[in-house]
């Protein structure tokens, strides 16, 4: 993981425990803060790195707000 990879990632964390947002939709279901916050802040370097290798493979990524 390069360490810009690393710092957009922080950053969406960041953005989304600090998001005034009630709630958020994920793959279509309605998510309360409190438990996406819950989830963030348990976020491991592991994870982020499981989930950059998902992403370089997928392809494109959208985001429905």
């Amino acid at each position: 993981m390069t360490v810009r990879e690393l710092d957009e990632l922080v950053r969406m964390i960041v953005r989304t425990i600090c998001s005034t947002a009630s709630g958020f939709k994920i793959c279509g279901q309605y998510y309360p803060k409190e438990v996406v916050k819950s989830n963030m802040l348990k976020v491991s370097r592991e994870s982020l790195d499981n989930t950059l290798e998902i992403m370089r493979t997928a392809g494109e990524i959208r985001s429905y707000e």
